[in-house]
């Protein structure tokens, strides 16, 4: 059993997807949320909380049955993290590439677990860093 899920956040097209995917191709045990796959079209700062909050529900829903589960979601704001935090035991990545961008506002969060810096590291190597710290949120 995993006790917290592993969130990889960042600004819009640091490579959370990325390495969302190349996680699923070293572990096919590990369920990956991808709010690229998930998402719906947000028309306000309302329909984005409430995405996460259901991305953070479905994420808990399938931690709590044993199932090692990462989210790739942008999760931008303090408050959101915070909030996601309320619904589901997790941990924050953060992803960084040079060449990221963001529409609106991102704070970075204080309390990451790690950085993954999809710039200079390659994606095998970011997405091996993952699941080691995710190895380790292990219940023995």
């Amino acid at each position: 059993m995993y006790f917290a899920v592993v969130w990889l956040t960042g600004r819009r097209g640091s490579g959370k997807s990325s390495v969302g995917r190349m996680i699923r191709e070293l572990d096919e045990r590990v369920v990956v949320l991808d709010q690229d796959e998930l998402s719906l079209y947000w028309n306000s700062e309302e329909d984005r909380m409430e995405e996460y909050e259901a991305i953070a529900r479905i994420a808990s829903s399938i931690l709590s049955q044993g199932h090692p589960v990462v989210v790739a979601a942008k999760a931008p704001t303090r408050e959101q993290r915070d909030h996601i935090k309320e619904l589901c035991p997790v941990v924050f990545i953060l992803t960084r590439r040079d060449d990221s961008y963001d529409c609106g506002k991102y704070v970075e969060p204080k309390d990451h677990v790690a950085i993954l810096d999809n710039t200079r590291n390659a994606l095998p190597e970011n997405a091996m860093k993952v699941l080691s710290i995710f190895y380790a949120l292990k219940r023995r």
